[in-house]
């Protein structure tokens, strides 16, 4: 499945934050779920999204069965944007293939290994999030 855009405004907007951890070890993740021009559209993020209802963005994503989820965001009305954080996908996906691969040959590698192929898949589309989101 390839990636998106879609242009258009925002309604019906709805921000979350939910708050995780114990011992001082809090993160924070933000859900933004609004709509672009009727078609229902989620963003998951680790920092709180300077949206309102009425703004004009260009959201690149990928559309699935509960509707549009959003990688990368520019809010052409205010000009900012959200954008994933690739360099943390990426190490976190070479360090884990490096670990799961030569272990591999003892089953205790390969958890791993595919978490790690998640991880690089993450910071490719990320990756590509971004490319799109800023030639247009």
């Amino acid at each position: 499945m390839s990636l998106i855009i879609k242009k258009g405004r925002i309604s019906n907007l709805n921000q979350s934050v939910k708050t995780i951890g114990q011992n001082g070890n809090y993160r924070s993740y933000h859900s933004t779920s609004f709509r672009i021009d009727g078609i229902a559209a989620v963003l998951k993020s680790g920092r709180h999204n300077n949206f309102s209802n009425g703004d004009i963005i260009t959201a690149v994503g990928k559309m699935k069965k509960s509707g549009f989820s959003v990688y990368a965001i520019r809010n052409e009305t205010t000009g900012t944007r959200d954008e994933p954080n690739v360099i943390v996908h990426l190490i976190m996906g070479i360090c884990l293939v490096g670990i799961g691969l030569p272990l591999s040959f003892i089953i205790l590698g390969i958890p791993p290994l595919i978490y790690g192929c998640m991880e690089l898949y993450n910071a490719y589309t990320g990756y590509q999030a971004k490319q799109i989101l800023s030639t247009n």
